[in-house]
């Protein structure tokens, strides 16, 4: 199974290079602000030279660097660029939504040249719900606990999403920490809506990927009754110590 990916990786490698000279880049999903990002990139062997002085540089569209720097890589062999990203604003709304990567190498390489979206630096939301089941128009409690890419609390605000099983977005709300330990809110779900399995997705401020999701189950249910049935001995003598019977 291995040799078989290899091969195929190995045989679109070939098919997207052939009639360039591009080097094999790999990127993440998304460039996260105020952490540590990592590019993989292999060059070309030309004219056999083992190794290629290459110029990396990260930019948004109106042309501000966030990072630049001059690089020599082995040529055949994956080099990995690490590079910090500094957000230029503490509100997410303010941010480039997505950046410029550009790669100068030498020796007979053309230019590459990608974009590739921003998110911040929210890695995973815990979320927790006050039930597993509930009937229309109750209100739904969730506890969130948000962690960055440094597993520290994540301090700004988190948007969470009520989503129905026909993958509508019904209501969102927002919400922070007010005690440094969790994020609490509730949304009420409608009256009249379609039963099955909803989820509560939470997000970063202006960000469509879920950073974490609660599932729950909604249906016209009917609670059991229960009875508690107490006895007491007639016979007893003892007015201090009375057998009772639950």
């Amino acid at each position: 199974m291995q040799s078989l990916l290899f091969l195929a990786l190995t045989t679109c490698f070939l098919l997207c290079h052939a009639g360039n000279k591009l080097p094999l880049v790999v990127l993440p999903p998304t460039l996260r602000w105020n952490s540590t990002n990592t590019i993989t990139v292999t060059p070309l062997v030309i004219k056999n030279k083992k190794e290629v002085e290459a110029e990396f540089c990260v930019e948004d569209s109106l042309g501000s660097i966030y990072a630049r720097e001059d690089v020599i890589w082995k040529a055949g062999v994956a080099n990995s660029k690490h590079f910090y990203l500094t957000a230029p604003s503490s509100t997410p709304s303010s941010l480039p939504h997505e950046l410029k990567v550009k790669l100068f190498l030498k020796g007979g390489h053309d230019r590459f040249e990608t974009i590739v979206k921003t998110s911040t630096d929210l890695r995973v939301v815990h979320v927790f719900s006050d039930k597993a089941h509930y009937k229309s128009g109750e209100m739904v409690t969730v506890r969130a606990l948000p962690l960055n890419v440094h597993n520290e609390m994540y301090a700004k605000e988190i948007e969470f999403v009520l989503i129905n099983p026909g993958r509508f977005e019904l209501l969102r709300r927002r919400s922070s920490s007010s005690n440094g330990r969790f994020v609490q809110t509730s949304l009420r779900l409608p009256q009249n809506l379609q039963y099955g399995e909803w989820k509560i997705e939470a997000r970063a401020l202006d960000s469509h990927e879920a950073a974490g999701t609660v599932y729950f189950n909604v249906h016209d249910y009917i609670l059991p009754n229960f009875e508690v049935a107490m006895s007491v001995d007639q016979d007893t003598t003892d007015v201090k110590r009375v057998p009772v019977t639950v």
